[in-house]
C-alpha cells in the first residue's frame, strides 16, 4: 500500500522517513523517539499532521496520558471527523496494554447503545501502535462542567444519572463491568436538540465475563482498580471478584457530588481515603442541601451502601428511582439480557469457564464456539492474535505493520447504497442459520466474491460494511429460497428486526405504543443504513405512509423493510400489523412508498 505523508520530502528524505521537529534530521517513521533529544516523534503534538494506517490524518490532540493519547483526525476517504485513541508505540509490546485496547473495543462496541461512545474502527499503525477510532463528540465532560458549576439541580442530575444507568444496564447485560466510572468518563453533548445527552467513555479497565481467563491476566488479587474517590468498598479491599454493583456505587458518588458540590468521602492521603471508604458513612445529603428531596437523597445513599447487598440489585432498579426527579423513564420491558428478565442477571459476575456473557448465544449458529468472539471492524486489519507481544525488529511483523490489509472496494454502482451496520448482517446470518443446515453457505455461493468475503467475515455489531453486499444477500435469499415475490425477503426483514431491536432499542419496543414506533422507525432504519432517507407520515388512526427517497430500495429491500416494520410494530404492541408496497422507484417513480396499518 502506498503511504501518504503530510511531510514534504527534502534532500535525503525517503518515503518512510520523517523530518524530526527536535533535531531536524531525517528519522525512520517507525521510530517513536528522536535518538538525539530523546523526545517522542509519534506521540502527542508531534503526531499532528501525520497519517495513520494510510487513511486517518491527525488534525489535533484532544487529550494525553501515560498510556496513550486521543486525537482529532479525519478519514481521508470519506471526510468524516473522528476521535482516534492511540497507545504509545513503546507500549505496543506490552501484552496487558494491548489487550486492554482490545477489551475496550469489545466492551464499547458490543452494545450499540446510544449512551455509549460508538466504536468505528481499530487497527495497528505503521509503527506498531494499536489505535481505536470512535465517534468525535462535541461538548464537555461532566468533570469539566462540575469545575465551572460545582452544584447541579436535582432534575439535571437525575436526567444525567438516568442516561448513565441506561448505558450501564446495556453493558451489564453483556457481562461487562465498567469499574472506572467517574465524571471524566461521562461526556455531555447535544443530540436532536437535547442538552446533556450522555455518552459513557473509556472501558479500558472494564471487566468482561469470558471463558478465556483474560481477567486474571490483567488484574491480580490485592490490586485495586479504578479512581480512588469513586471506588466501592470491595474495590478498596482489592477483591478480585467484583460484580456490576461497583458501577452503581461509583454513580452514587457522582450523583452525590453533583447535588452537593463535594465528594461523599475525602481524606488527606490515599490510605486514609481507602479507610474512609471502608468504614465511614458519608454525611446525609439533606444535611448539606436542606432543600433537597429526601427520597432523592435516600436513592443516592442506597447506592453508596458499604455492602453490595444494600445497594440496588441492578441499574434498571436505580434508574426507575430517579424517574420522579427528572430522569427519562425506561420502558417496562427493558430487561437486560436477550429473551429473559433482569432477574436472570447474575448478582456476582465472576471469571468462569462456563460463563460467556459478552457474545449473544444466538451467534453460536454462525461463529463456532471454538473461535474468538466476532471482532472485525471496518479496517479489516485487526487480528486478536496480535494482542500478544510484538517483535518490531522482525521483518515479517514490520512488513505487516507497514502495509495493513485493506478491504476490497465495492463496485462503483454500489457506492450510492452507502453502508450497513454490522448488527444487521449478524441478525440476517442468525435468521438464515435457523432456516436449515448450510443455508447461509448456499446463499454465499450465489453471491459475487467481492460481497461474499464481506458477508462471511466476523464483524462487530457497530462495524460499517458496504450496503451493496447486504443487498446482494437479500436478493440471493429471495431467488434461492423463494419465488421472487418478496416473501423470503419479508421474512428476513422480520428476522433482522428481531435480532437488532430487542438488543439495541429496548426503550423503543414494548409499552403498547405502535405510533411511537412508527415515528421512530426512520431514525432507526437510517441508523442501520447510513445513506437511507425515510419519512413516516401519519394517514390516520393506526395508519402510516413510509416514503423512501434514498438508500437501498429495490423491490427485495422494500420487501425486507416491510417485514422489518411489521416486526417493529408487533414488538410495540400492534395487533395484526400489515404493510404493502404502493409504488417503487424501480418502476420510474422518484420515491418508493410503503403503506403501513394495524388493528
Amino acid at each position: 500500500m502506498e503511504e501518504r505523508s503530510s511531510v514534504a520530502p527534502g534532500p535525503g528524505l525517503g518515503a518512510l522517513e520523517v523530518r524530526c521537529p527536535h533535531c531536524t534530521r531525517a528519522h525512520p517513521r517507525s521510530w517513536s523517539h528522536c535518538p538525539t533529544s530523546g523526545k517522542p516523534l509519534t506521540v502527542g503534538p508531534a503526531l499532528v499532521g501525520r497519517i495513520i494506517a494510510g487513511r486517518y490524518e491527525i488534525r489535533g490532540i484532544l487529550g494525553e496520558g501515560g498510556m496513550g493519547a486521543v486525537y482529532e483526525a479525519i478519514h481521508l476517504d470519506i471526510g468524516r471527523r473522528v476521535a482516534l485513541k492511540r497507545l504509545h508505540p513503546e507500549l505496543a509490546t506490552d501484552q496487558s496494554a494491548v489487550t486492554r485496547f482490545h477489551r475496550e473495543a469489545r466492551a464499547a462496541g458490543s452494545t450499540g447503545h446510544e449512551n455509549i461512545v460508538d466504536v468505528l474502527d481499530l487497527g495497528y499503525a505503521e509503527d506498531g501502535a494499536p489505535y481505536l477510532v470512535m465517534e468525535l463528540l462535541e461538548g464537555e465532560t461532566l468533570a469539566s462542567r462540575l469545575a465551572h458549576e460545582p452544584q447541579l439541580s436535582a432534575s439535571r442530575t437525575a436526567r444525567i444519572g438516568g442516561q448513565v444507568l441506561a448505558a450501564l444496564q446495556a453493558v451489564h447485560a453483556k457481562g461487562v463491568i465498567h469499574r472506572d466510572l467517574k465524571p471524566e468518563n461521562i461526556f455531555l453533548t447535544r443530540r436532536s436538540g437535547r442538552a446533556d445527552f450522555v455518552k459513557v467513555l473509556d472501558f479500558g479497565v472494564s471487566k468482561i465475563a469470558t471463558g478465556e481467563g483474560e481477567e486474571s491476566s490483567l488484574t491480580r488479587t490485592g490490586v485495586t482498580v479504578g479512581t480512588p474517590q469513586y471506588m466501592s468498598p470491595e474495590q478498596a479491599r482489592g477483591m478480585k471478584h467484583l460484580d456490576h454493583r461497583v458501577d452503581l456505587y461509583a454513580l452514587g458518588v457522582i450523583l452525590y457530588r453533583c447535588l452537593s458540590g463535594r465528594l461523599p468521602l475525602e481524606a488527606d492521603n490515599y490510605h486514609a481515603l481507602l479507610r474512609s471508604i471502608l468504614v465511614v458513612e458519608p454525611t446525609r445529603l439533606t444535611t448539606l442541601v436542606p432543600t433537597l428531596s429526601r427520597p432523592l437523597s435516600d436513592t443516592v445513599h442506597r447506592a453508596l451502601a458499604k455492602k453490595p447487598s444494600g445497594r440496588f440489585p441492578d441499574a434498571l432498579s436505580m434508574w426507575r428511582e430517579l424517574v420522579p426527579f427528572g430522569a427519562r423513564p425506561p420502558d417496562d420491558d427493558v430487561t437486560g439480557l436477550p429473551d429473559s428478565g433482569i432477574g436472570t442477571l447474575p448478582t456476582q459476575l465472576e471469571d468462569s469457564a462456563e460463563t460467556v456473557l459478552d457474545t449473544p448465544a444466538t451467534w453460536s449458529d454462525v461463529v463456532p464456539t471454538s473461535q474468538p468472539a466476532a471482532f472485525v471492524a471496518t479496517s479489516f486489519d485487526w487480528d486478536e492474535s496480535r494482542a500478544k507481544p510484538l517483535d518490531l525488529s522482525s521483518p515479517d511483523v514490520s512488513s505487516k505493520i507497514a502495509t495493513p490489509a485493506r478491504p476490497s472496494r465495492t463496485p462503483k454502482s454500489d457506492e450510492t447504497l452507502g453502508r450497513v451496520k454490522g448488527a444487521v448482517v449478524l441478525a440476517a446470518r442468525e435468521h438464515l442459520a435457523r432456516s436449515g443446515q448450510g443455508t447461509f453457505q448456499a446463499l454465499l455461493d450465489r453471491i459475487p466474491p467481492v460481497h461474499r468475503n464481506i458477508l462471511a467475515a466476523r464483524v462487530l455489531p457497530v462495524a460499517w460494511l458496504p450496503a451493496g453486499s447486504f443487498v446482494a444477500l437479500v436478493a440471493a435469499t429471495e431467488h434461492v429460497m423463494g419465488t421472487g415475490d418478496g416473501t423470503r425477503a419479508r421474512a428476513l426483514g422480520e428476522g433482522v428486526a428481531k435480532g437488532t431491536l430487542m438488543s439495541s432499542h429496548k426503550l423503543l419496543v414494548g409499552g403498547g405504543r405502535p405510533d411511537a414506533g412508527m415515528e421512530r422507525l426512520p431514525s432507526v432504519w437510517m441508523g442501520y443504513f447510513d445513506a437511507a432517507q425515510l419519512v413516516a407520515e401519519r394517514l390516520g388512526p393506526k395508519s402510516f405512509r413510509l416514503i423512501v427517497s434514498e438508500g437501498p430500495d429495490d423491490q427485495h429491500m422494500l420487501s425486507l423493510l416491510c417485514g422489518f416494520t411489521e416486526r417493529l410494530l408487533a414488538l410495540c404492541g400492534a395487533t395484526a400489523p400489515r404493510s404493502s408496497i404502493r409504488q417503487s422507484r424501480a418502476r420510474g417513480n422518484p420515491e418508493s412508498v410503503l403503506h403501513i396499518r394495524w388493528s
